[in-house]
């Protein structure tokens, strides 16, 4: 999810303080500036027209504004900071880090840089190093709350339970209705077993009103849906929540996210034997991604069951033909000799 990061005086004698939402490898819209001063009007021009075009994700035209800015302003270290991210989302992930640790260089207390360095670390899967890089941005904000959950999201992918949840806390110990706390205490309590602590955190997620949360209430809704589906067996109150998720994600969701509930959604509607509305969702899947067995198997077995048996025969013998060594092969073998005897 973005993150709400703040950027403290970067520039001597010359501050400017704004609200920015980033997230490797994505950045979303500015919440908004006020200018005090600066000395280069020109630079600061270059740098807000990057800012701009970093809301369109042109990160070609931004990296070219950036270094507009930086050549008219060679000690702008939030330009090289800008410039860090550009570099993360076009992939050239040595150059980021070369323009965090330039802006480090430019003012050693932005804890604008060293977040991005962690965020880039998570993203290039060097987790030991996000957690130092992470600390040292609160080391600079120690009150920072979007600082600590994301230390808390790294001790989790440490399988370091205990010191996530501690951090986690502590966040709502500063803000009780801390959404993204919530979100990660969640799923380190679901993690650990604790799926009745697990469920109070994801309730309190999806309370939230405010429309900036909404991505944050529809994973919370997908966790509550699999935790009624799979620990709690409340097929009801499942189908709920992956439906609540889905109306919350429309009209912005990716084929990933779509599956991802899709797939769920479906089996819970066929163990409540609505195989219509199976079949729908599984051929939205399949439509995208025919190679996906699970989906394939599933849409055979709702066709099976809403009397649609040739149908279902042509399905599970094209799952028969597609991974023979699955779980799923075997399943459709057995489907198939039951359907026509053979």
């Amino acid at each position: 999810y973005p993150v709400l990061v703040r950027l403290n005086r970067q520039r001597q004698e010359r501050e400017i303080i704004e609200q920015v939402e980033t997230a490797p490898p994505s950045v979303e819209p500015d919440q908004g500036f006020r200018i005090l001063s600066v000395t280069s009007n020109t630079a600061n021009a270059y740098f807000y027209n990057a800012n701009d075009m970093m809301r369109k994700q042109d990160w070609k035209n931004a990296e070219i504004e950036l270094k507009r800015a930086i050549k008219l302003d060679p000690d702008f270290a939030r330009a090289y900071v800008n410039l860090g991210v550009v570099y993360t989302n076009l992939g050239q992930f040595q150059m980021a880090k070369e323009c965090l640790n330039k802006a480090l260089i430019i003012y050693p207390q932005s804890d604008l840089a060293y977040q991005n360095l962690g965020f880039l670390a998570v993203h290039t899967n060097d987790i030991r190093s996000s957690l130092y890089y992470f600390q040292s941005a609160l080391d600079i904000s120690p009150d920072n709350c979007e600082i600590m959950v994301e230390i808390g999201k790294v001790y989790y992918k440490l399988n370091d339970f205990n010191s996530a949840r501690k951090v986690l806390n502590e966040v709502l110990s500063i803000d009780s209705s801390y959404v993204e706390a919530n979100f990660y205490i969640g799923v380190v309590e679901a993690k650990s077993g604790s799926y009745d602590l697990a469920e109070q955190h994801w309730l309190r997620v999806i309370q939230s009103e405010e429309s900036y949360f909404l991505p944050a209430r529809q994973k919370a809704l997908e966790k509550l849906g699999y935790l009624w589906s799979n620990f709690k067996n409340d097929p009801a109150k499942a189908v709920e929540c992956y439906e609540k998720a889905l109306h919350l994600s429309s009209g912005r969701i990716s084929e990933n996210e779509l599956k991802a509930i899709y797939l769920p959604l479906s089996l819970l509607y066929i163990k409540t034997d609505n195989f219509n509305k199976a079949q729908s969702l599984l051929e939205t899947v399949l439509d995208f991604e025919p190679s996906n067995i699970e989906a394939r198997y599933y849409y055979a077995v709702a066709l099976k069951n809403s009397a649609r048996e040739d149908l279902a025969i042509t399905q599970f013998e094209i799952i028969t033909k597609m991974n023979p060594a699955g779980k799923y092969y075997e399943n459709a073998k057995k489907n198939l000799v039951l359907l026509r005897g053979y």
